[in-house]
């Protein structure tokens, strides 16, 4: 190789390697992992809404977020999941609770920044003590499977897509496919 043609091939992977990392990026090719073997032992413990609360909380884990839930890059707090799943307060708590004591979420208080959304200080940003969501794990996860996972049996959901799909559902349909997931097949998407 001259020294031209070098420039030129390092000019090309370089190309390459950025349409690798800008399709990376791409939120439709996000997808959450659900562990058929968790998935199984708490299927008979779980009502039908808890479950549905848990697919739907799942989808709100972001790449390189460590499981905690997020909405477009903030921690996601108590009214966001109020309002994402369309409950009251007490209702909601009752279902943070059920899946905190069967090992599918875990929150605990933290010290955290978010921004005002009203009045005269919109747009600031502030310090608040809130509870941080976020979902073990072993039971979810998102991202390249390392250690003992990569033996283990699961299904992918594309979270863009399962978003816009179940705004159409109820929460009780929810959690059917949610007791579903351990039916389906990784490649095939057959149950």
């Amino acid at each position: 190789f001259t020294m031209n043609e070098q420039q030129k091939e390092f000019r090309r992977i370089l190309k390459k390697i950025k349409l690798r990392i800008q399709e990376r990026d791409v939120p439709s090719k996000h997808f959450t992992i659900n562990f058929h073997d968790k998935l199984e032992a708490v299927e008979d413990e779980l009502d039908v809404k808890t479950a549905g609360m848990a697919l739907t909380l799942s989808l709100y884990m972001e790449r390189k977020s460590d499981g905690i839930l997020k909405i477009n890059g903030e921690i996601m707090t108590k009214q966001d999941i109020d309002a994402i799943l369309g409950m009251d307060d007490e209702t909601a708590k009752g279902h943070l609770d059920a899946l905190k004591a069967y090992g599918i979420l875990d929150y605990k208080r933290q010290k955290i920044e978010v921004i005002e959304t009203k009045g005269k200080n919109k747009g600031r940003v502030k310090n608040i003590s809130a509870n941080v969501y976020k979902m073990n794990p072993y039971h979810h996860y998102m991202g390249y499977l390392v250690g003992g996972n990569k033996g283990r049996d699961f299904t992918k959901v594309f979270k863009e897509a399962a978003k816009e799909y179940l705004d159409y559902i109820s929460l009780e349909a929810r959690g059917l496919l949610y007791k579903l997931l351990r039916f389906v097949h990784f490649q095939s998407y057959y149950l």
